[in-house]
C-alpha cells in the first residue's frame, strides 16, 4: 500500500479497510462478485479528447465521499445517487447527502 500511494503515477489511494484481510475468493462470495462474460467497453477512436480539456471535479470539491452501501447490493442505487449529488455541487447547489434509498 505505501509503494502504490508514494507512486504519483497513482490517481488514487489505498489503505487499511474491512476488506484487507479478505481472500479474492471471500470477497467475491460474500459481495456476489458476478464476472462479465462480455467487455461493456467501447473505444471511439475518432474522439479527441484532449481538444475538451479537462476537469478535476474531486480537487474542485464536486464529488462526495465513498460510501460503504455494506452487503446491500444496490451498487446502481450509491453509484447514481453520487452522480446527482456531483451534478447538482456543479451546477453551484448544495444538496447535503441524498439518501440512497
Amino acid at each position: 500500500m505505501e509503494r502504490h500511494n508514494l507512486d504519483p503515477q497513482r490517481t488514487y489511494e489505498t489503505g487499511v479497510n474491512q476488506f484487507t484481510d479478505w481472500t479474492q475468493e471471500e470477497f467475491e462470495a460474500i459481495l456476489g462478485y458476478i464476472p462479465s462474460e462480455e467487455s461493456n467497453v467501447v473505444q471511439e477512436n475518432d474522439v479527441n479528447v484532449n481538444s475538451l480539456g479537462s476537469v478535476d471535479w474531486a480537487s474542485s470539491g464536486k464529488v462526495t465521499a465513498v460510501r460503504n452501501q455494506g452487503s446491500c447490493g444496490s451498487c446502481w442505487s450509491f453509484s447514481a445517487t453520487a452522480a446527482v449529488e456531483s451534478a447538482f455541487l456543479i451546477k453551484g447547489t448544495t444538496t447535503g447527502h441524498l439518501s440512497t434509498q
